[in-house]
């Protein structure tokens, strides 16, 4: 795993404490457009060597000096990527990264991109990427992070990064980010600005099949038909693997566009090879279908668009290109002059158009229900770890998804409902953890019970504590005296040992008996008994007395130490109970700010869940709106076009003395199937059997084109061609 790759390959699950942060964004969609080689992401890898180095770069060997370092690597090698922030960040706050702090944020940057964390990221990145990587790996990994942007269709951002960040890059990225900034470009409007930078691009031949799908889409949007075609052409020529079935969707995707290319250029033969190719049940399937049919219709063979139009009418009616097709249909009829069976057709496709709209004005009901998201998928459980995986959306089987399909398929869609479903984890969380505030509060009264529990034992320990100390401190003062006075008389009895001392009470107790003796030659002998042990004793002392004294100092000072170091805890064990009580008493004014916090992240959680609910519905109502209004346009078309029938036949039956020469150019000329010519000598009642039965006095009906702009709207296909 390394920056680039994690940039490209985001972790699965993504959530912030907030929306911009869950966002759990995609970098590189299914079948995006967006490449590059596998190579770029083995040149970042962080590489780990006992040699040392000076070098800070993570794309070479480096030894790993701190251990906090060496533990971050192993959860982030290992995906745990929650984890290994968590640890990064405790890290850095604790200083433990005196060797490697650089390496460590360059690589959180690369998980704050994973996360949506762009921001944060980005301020790494300008920090710290410079020194970091070779200037190669810094243009992809900008290049990169540009892209996220775009996907959050920020492309101001996008545009920045690309002009500001990237400086001279190699050939093939070059092309990569003038398509980039071609596309941002378009997506805001700047037709001007995109064209000077497709024309910038060299050469498409490191390009990737999306790649060139994309720039031949951006040439198209530029009235760039020719280039368009050719990028198209070398789509759909590039070699796939069979069951490479986002590849192939790619060539269908590129067939349909170039088909409707040629459809616009008219060029029909063209149009009809580009859609024949396209596979018959495959995403494109129905659209291509309708354009084979325009096509043929276009080339003046409306028999040879029944095929296409009739399998397509047998479709999913609530698909676009079927409902087109319905009205199509009678008209493939009308100019073969199968007249009635034209009429049919257009009073069927009225009463379908009908129904359809009836269902999409329940579906929109529907939509408006308060739990219409929830519904989608089935109810999910959240685990307690914030940034755990977040089940995917399922598509679900119902009328809705019939319309709605291609929005629950876009990106904008599938990043905003897990933004819905990390937001409705994040109050789930957060109304679990407030739920838990109030064992905080209980913690601190059992801890606050315990202190009045041993307050007792306390107080008896303090009173002892304090007897020790005075009787220790009188002891202390006696002894001290003592060796002061030994030392400035050179008391050498002062340093005696026990059993020395104890020579000396005897010697002292036997100098007392002999001085009771008469002084008298008989215990001459005892007395210098007595005078040479105690001169033997005396000098054994005399021997040790420095070292001695030495010593008692020593003794002297280290008691000392004791008696102050009790009379420290003695003021410990006093204060203890305050201490703890002032502690506790800040922790119940955290407890009650964290539960304040919880409250205010609750209601933001809340509001964030009803605004993306309120933009997702505001979405999926749009688009069953513009169903609608396709519905009754084709709808008015229908009308419109049997009026036009019973017009031509009400003409008709009105002037039976009416040449064939005399006919309106608009009357076709052929029955078959159809309403009556002048030819058919019948009665009004007989020639009107598909025609209002009025026996009012007769009016000549309105001139079709003038009927014609009474709608506020003309049909227009799917590929721009009017009624």
């Amino acid at each position: 795993m390394n920056i680039l790759r994690f940039i490209r390959n985001r972790p699965k699950h993504s959530g912030m404490l907030s929306p911009s942060h869950i966002a759990v964004t995609s970098i590189l969609l299914c079948g995006s457009i967006f490449t590059a080689p596998q190579a770029v992401a083995e040149e970042l890898q962080v590489e780990i060597t006992d040699k040392p180095t000076q070098s800070v770069r993570l794309d070479k060997p480096h030894p790993v000096k701190d251990l906090a370092y060496g533990e971050f690597l192993f959860d982030y090698y290992q995906e745990k990527y929650f984890t290994s922030i968590s640890k990064a960040m405790i890290a850095d706050k604790r200083g433990l990264l005196k060797h490697h702090e650089a390496q460590t944020q360059v690589l959180l940057g690369s998980l704050y991109v994973g996360y949506g964390m762009l921001g944060e990221a980005e301020g790494i990145f300008n920090n710290l990427l410079e020194n970091a990587t070779a200037k190669t790996i810094r243009d992809k990994v900008w290049y990169h992070l540009a892209e996220v942007y775009y996907k959050r269709s920020n492309y101001d951002k996008t545009i920045e990064i690309l002009q500001s960040q990237i400086d001279q890059p190699p050939q093939k990225l070059a092309n990569d980010i003038e398509l980039l900034l071609a596309q941002s470009l378009i997506a805001k409007g700047d037709l001007e600005k995109a064209l000077k930078h497709l024309d910038n691009i060299k050469r498409q031949k490191g390009f990737s099949q999306f790649a060139k799908f994309n720039l031949a889409s951006a040439h198209a949007i530029l009235d760039q038909p020719d280039k368009a075609k050719a990028l198209y052409l070398e789509v759909l020529r590039s070699r796939t693997k069979r069951k490479d079935k986002v590849a192939t969707a790619l060539k269908d995707r590129a067939a349909l566009a170039l088909g409707s290319n040629h459809l616009k250029s008219e060029d029909w033969s063209k149009a009809r090879v580009s859609f024949e190719s396209i596979k018959l049940n495959g995403a494109s399937s129905n659209t291509a279908l309708l354009g084979l049919g325009w096509s043929y219709l276009n080339a003046d063979d409306p028999v040879g668009a029944l095929a296409p139009w009739q399998e397509l009418s047998r479709r999913n009616s609530s698909d676009p290109a079927v409902q087109e097709v319905l009205l199509n249909l009678p008209l493939v009829y009308e100019k073969a002059g199968a007249l009635q069976d034209a009429l049919d057709g257009y009073r069927a496709a009225n009463e379908h158009y009908g129904k359809e709209f009836e269902k999409l004005v329940a579906i929109q009901q529907s939509i408006d229900d308060t739990d219409w998201i929830d519904s989608l998928t089935p109810p999910i459980s959240f685990s307690l770890d914030p940034l755990d995986n977040v089940e995917t959306f399922t598509l679900p089987e119902n009328e809705l998804s019939e319309y709605l399909y291609q929005f629950y398929a876009s990106h904008d869609f599938q990043e905003s409902f897990r933004d819905y479903r990390e937001l409705q984890r994040l109050k789930q969380l957060l109304n679990q953890w407030q739920r838990e505030v109030p064992i905080f509060n209980e913690m601190v009264d059992a801890n606050i019970e315990r202190l009045n529990i041993l307050q007792p034992k306390a107080k008896d320990g303090i009173q002892k504590g304090q007897t020790l100390l005075s009787e220790g401190t009188e002891k202390l003062v006696e002894f001290t005296q003592r060796l002061n006075n030994a030392i400035a008389e050179n008391d050498i009895t002062i340093t005696a040992t026990d059993a020395q001392a104890l020579l000396l009470n005897r010697l002292e107790t036997l100098g007392s008996n002999l001085e009771k003796l008469p002084n008298i030659p008989d215990y001459d002998a005892e007395r210098e008994r007595y005078r040479v042990i105690k001169g033997v004793l005396l000098w054994d002392l005399n021997e040790s007395a420095v070292e001695r004294r030495w010593e008692r100092t020593k003794d002297k000072v280290f008691i000392e130490g004791q008696l102050a170091l009790l009379e420290e805890r003695i003021q410990l064990v006093i204060t203890a109970r305050e201490r703890k009580l002032d502690n506790f008493d800040g922790y119940r004014v955290r407890i009650t700010d964290l539960d304040r916090r919880l409250t205010d992240l609750q209601t933001k959680s809340l509001r964030g869940i009803l605004h993306q609910r309120a933009y997702l519905k505001a979405i999926a109502r749009s688009i069953i709106t513009q169903h609608q209004q396709h519905i009754r346009n084709l709808q008015a078309n229908a009308i419109f076009s049997i009026a036009r029938l019973q017009d031509m036949a009400y003409i008709q039956s009105q002037e039976p003395t009416t040449q064939p020469d005399q006919i309106p150019e608009d009357l076709p000329q052929s029955t078959e199937g159809g309403l009556p010519d002048q030819s058919t000598n019948q009665s009004d009642e007989e020639s009107s059997s598909a025609l209002p039965n009025e026996k009012d006095k007769v009016k000549v009906p309105l001139d079709v084109e003038k009927r014609k702009s009474l709608f506020d709207g003309s049909f227009k296909s799917i590929f721009g061609f009017g009624d």
